[in-house]
This record gives C-alpha cells, structure tokens and sequence, in this order.
C-alpha cells in the first residue's frame, strides 16, 4: 500500500464478487469501497496475480450508452464523453471507430465549410486558411482532405531560401578560411 486507507479481507471479498458478477462500472466499486477508480484498478490486478479467474472489468456499451456516444462525438471530447459515460478515452475511441464515426474535431468545424471553400477558391493555402478561420492546422489539413477541397499549395519563400543560402556560403567560407590558416600553418598544402 503507497498510500490511503488500507484494503481489508472484506473489501478484497466485495471486489472478487463484484468482478465475477459481471457488473461493469468501476465507479460503482470505488463509490461504495469509498475509494479512487485507480485503486480499484490496481487492486484487481493485485487480486488477479493471486488468482488468474478474476476477471478483468471491461465497461460494458449499453444501447443508452451508444446513443449518448452517438449524440455527443461530433461536439464534444472523448475525454469528456468518458467521464460522462463512466469509461475510458481508449473506449469511447474504440466504440466511435467501430459505430463508423467520424473524428469530432473535423465536424467541429463542418459549419464553416462555405467560408473555407471560398477562401481556398480565392488560393490561399491550407496554413492561411486555418489562420484565416481561426481553427488548428491539422484540424483544417484534416478536412480539406477529407472534403477533397482543392487549395493552393504553399510554396517555399524565396527570401527564405536565400537566406539560408547566404549564411551556408558565408559559413564555407568562414571554414575555408580557417582551414586554409590551419595548413598554411602547418606547412601543409590542399593540392594533393
């Protein structure tokens, strides 16, 4: 035990039977254990080196549970749709994956899909555009592929390029000239 109340015969016997009789909710365990959902977890794990039958409490997707995944992926979190649901992240992903639905991000921003069309008709890029709607890049990137929206590519700027030109060959030359220093020093030559 790290820390907290320490676990009494009675409570490992209520958890075994909570574990075997099928009933899903961790909360409901730790609510009545007057304990954290991670101690629960990490005291089933420990029951279970003592005995492998235990098993493991998998939430179990109710057809009310579904439609509230259903009602509330295209607006809201999946961390907040677990604790909603009383699951985990990893689950609610899981389930949207298999129900077939799609990234609630993405429909977060469905509603500004004429503004988005036109500012990509008027050949800004998908960075512009993002900056333009006020959105994240890879939510914007993410749905422009999505809708096939046709934008204009982002090109490398040229003062970029000759900028890190410039300091590359002003950086060969500095090396050059030390190596040069160097050899001559040396009384060595650089023809072979």
């Amino acid at each position: 035990m790290s820390g907290g109340k320490l676990w009494t015969e009675d409570d490992d016997i209520y958890l075994e039977y909570y574990y075997f009789c099928g009933e899903k909710k961790i909360r409901d365990a730790a609510i009545f254990l007057g304990r954290t959902e991670d101690a629960v977890k990490a005291r089933g794990d420990f029951l279970r080196k003592e005995n492998p039958k235990i098993p493991k409490m998998r939430f179990q997707w109710s057809m009310e549970s579904e439609q509230k995944l259903i009602k509330l992926y295209p607006h809201h979190t999946a961390e907040y749709i677990a604790k909603v649901i009383g699951t985990t992240r990893h689950s609610v992903l899981k389930k949207a994956e298999r129900l077939g639905l799609t990234g609630n991000k993405v429909n977060l921003i469905k509603h500004l899909d004429k503004k988005i069309r036109k500012l990509a008709a008027e050949g800004l890029t998908r960075s512009q555009i993002a900056d333009e709607i006020g959105k994240p890049y890879n939510t914007v990137k993410k749905y422009i592929w999505q809708n096939q929206i046709k934008v204009t590519k982002a090109s490398v700027s040229v003062g970029w390029l000759d900028y890190h030109k410039k300091l590359n060959q002003a950086h060969f030359a500095e090396t050059r000239k030390i190596w040069t220093r160097t050899h001559k020093r040396d009384g060595l030559s650089n023809t072979g």
